[in-house]
């Protein structure tokens, strides 16, 4: 399932219009002091990392980082065409630069995502990408919709549904209520995982060929 990169620059504009008060000040100085603050304190996502074993491998899931640009490269690329497919909607080679810029740095409260990695000493850094889980808000501060895709060789070991369980306690936390997932029908694993965590069918979109599962947050 996938977030439209329509959505993805929808939100992007949030971190810019932040800025909008500090450029009101006259001082150079504090203006960018302020912009800076403002950019600290509501884009930048906060520090995650939980580690999980999954047979004798240590994954650890963690908040995505913009240096994580190789292993995110290197994630899409090891996907095989379905995967690539189920995930984005369409048949992709590769994320294009802005997409990928865009994805590596959540406008957060609004947008958060967390990657899964694992020890890989064949590759720069020691370190695989070998998932990754995301959610951006909607034009209703309440709803958000999630995306999620995991390695081929990953799948169905469980690392999935701990990033979405991590991930929703992100959306909780900023005062997130519904989640929806726009999934492929096709896309039996997916369903069956949203499914498990109680997720519903709430709608279907025709001319995108998605169904949408949802599920209520409670509410504190």
């Amino acid at each position: 399932m996938g977030i439209s990169t329509a959505r993805v620059a929808e939100t992007s504009n949030r971190g810019k219009r932040r800025k909008i008060v500090a450029r009101e000040f006259d001082s150079p100085e504090i203006r960018g002091w302020l912009s800076g603050e403002f950019e600290r304190a509501l884009v930048e996502p906060p520090e995650h990392q939980h580690q999980i074993q999954v047979g004798d491998v240590p994954v650890t899931i963690r908040t995505i980082r913009p240096a994580d640009r190789d292993i995110g490269i290197d994630f899409v690329r090891r996907l095989s065409p379905a995967a690539k497919y189920l995930r984005y909607h369409h048949a992709i080679e590769e994320l294009e630069t802005d997409t990928l810029d865009r994805f590596l740095s959540p406008d957060y409260p609004d947008e958060m995502a967390l990657i899964a990695i694992v020890p890989d000493n064949t590759l720069p850094g020691g370190i695989r990408q070998i998932g990754v889980a995301r959610y951006a808000r909607g034009t209703n501060p309440e709803d958000a919709e999630i995306a999620i895709a995991v390695a081929d060789d990953w799948q169905g070991r469980g690392v999935g549904r701990q990033m979405l369980l991590d991930l929703r306690e992100f959306a909780l936390g900023v005062g997130i209520r519904h989640l929806v997932a726009k999934v492929l029908p096709q896309n039996a694993q997916m369903m069956k995982l949203a499914r498990k965590l109680g997720f519903q069918h709430e709608t279907a979109d025709p001319d995108e060929g998605t169904v949408a599962l949802g599920k209520g947050l409670p509410k504190e």
